[in-house]
């Protein structure tokens, strides 16, 4: 049986909570042993023998432990991280490196910025061809020692684990993501945002995710807006995990390019273009999403990369942007938004191409001994009907018009409704 970690807000519901596990732990002959709380007085309702060994209730003495890979400091109730690397040498070999970064257990993402550079020279490896235990190029050599002395100063990043300020309550939470990217990596992060009636907000940390840029070259915008697909996906989860309506969450982005695209079809796109886009519109809103500079953009540290030590003092990534207790007046402002999309990310039936058409138009009597095409009873979906005479009254109509004010969009209601009216004349 694997460690099992939970949190409540009083001592009461953790006395309670224990009760709860132990009824129905005993249900299945399974005794749960090592509990450790930051609480004492949740401690000592759990006898001696099944108490973490390292506890001491007398000299309120709490261990410091790794229940889910993360090392936790009891008695502050934070975490912390910790890695005790084997001795690599001045010739690092790819197999070393992988082994050192993969004994550092991330889950939240609370070091991205510092890992994501890991995977970059990672990624650096593979291209240079070097093999498993072949001696490293000297730039990349230099760069993989250079990341490595930094591990010595993980201990100095703390992490509350408690969403919310211990001593209030919140009388509201809600959840914002950050998205970012640029030409060597993209991620998202996402805080949670606790208000209370008496005193300014507090913004924690909850998760983020970041993917280096691929090998391939691909265009920043195309990368802002794999970032903010990155960014939908985790406001889901952190949503749910959080027990939040995920209709409630707030996405930021600093490309207004991205908030753009998210507000026309997907099918108008580029398949490369068009999936992240369908992706975005089908887990938010697009009114969900708002527009920040890169200054107080949160994930630029994920996109960008950063040391240890510039980690440990970055007060954009542990503090937060400082708006969310600022005045309506003092948020960013958002610019206005339109059906706009890009006429690079456009397909190529659909861009207008400014160059005039000439067009010839005949008339001619109806043809004896033909069906007509748009005679109901030729069709047994009364829907299909309305949609092809629409379509044709569009094309009639932008073959009137000149290239720049013709329609590419989908249908819209009033349009199938116009052809129903036409029939039930």
């Amino acid at each position: 049986m694997d460690a099992s970690m939970d949190s409540v807000r009083s001592d009461e519901e953790g006395v309670e909570l224990v009760r709860q596990l132990l009824a129905l732990r005993h249900k299945a002959s399974m005794h749960p042993r090592k509990w450790l709380s930051n609480s004492t007085a949740g401690l000592q309702t759990i006898p001696e023998e099944d108490r973490t060994k390292e506890s001491n209730l007398t000299k309120g003495e709490l261990p410091n432990v790794k229940p889910l890979g993360i090392l936790w400091l009891a008695k502050e109730d934070q975490f912390t991280f910790e890695l005790q690397l084997s001795e690599i040498g001045s010739n690092p070999t790819k197999r070393a490196f992988l082994s050192a970064t993969a004994s550092l257990f991330d889950p939240l993402g609370l070091l991205a910025p510092y890992l994501v550079q890991a995977r970059i020279l990672l990624q650096e490896m593979w291209l240079c061809g070097a093999a498993w235990d072949e001696q490293l190029p000297p730039a990349i050599a230099k760069k993989v020692l250079g990341w490595l002395e930094q591990v010595t100063e993980l201990s100095t990043v703390r992490v509350p684990h408690c969403l919310t300020a211990t001593a209030r309550t919140a009388i509201s939470s809600q959840l914002h993501v950050f998205s970012d990217a640029s030409e060597i990596a993209y991620g998202a992060v996402a805080c949670l945002v606790s208000h209370y009636d008496t005193g300014e907000p507090t913004a924690r940390f909850v998760a983020s995710k970041v993917r280096e840029a691929p090998v391939t070259a691909v265009s920043v915008p195309r990368l802002e807006l794999m970032a903010a697909t990155t960014g939908a996906t985790l406001a889901i989860l952190s949503a749910e995990s959080l027990n939040l309506d995920p209709r409630t969450t707030t996405l930021w982005s600093d490309s207004s390019n991205v908030l753009h695209l998210i507000t026309n079809h997907s099918r108008t796109f580029k398949q490369f273009v068009a999936s992240p886009v369908g992706e975005i519109q089908r887990q938010t809103n697009p009114t969900q999403w708002r527009y920040l500079p890169t200054v107080l953009n949160q994930a630029d540290p994920v996109s960008r990369g950063m040391s240890m030590q510039e980690l440990a003092g970055s007060s954009l990534w542990w503090n937060r942007p400082g708006f969310f207790g600022a005045a309506e007046s003092e948020r960013p402002v958002q610019p206005e938004l339109k059906p706009r999309p890009s006429t690079l990310e456009l397909k190529k039936v659909n861009q207008p191409t400014g160059k005039s058409i000439e067009l010839a138009a005949m008339t001619v009597d109806q043809c004896h001994g033909q069906l007509n095409r748009h005679e109901p009873s030729r069709y047994s979906d009364w829907v299909r009907l309305c949609c092809i005479h629409a379509w044709c009254v569009r094309f009639a109509t932008n073959c009137s018009f000149p290239p720049a004010k013709r329609e590419f969009d989908e249908l819209s209601a009033q349009a199938i409704r116009d052809s129903d009216e036409f029939y039930n004349k």
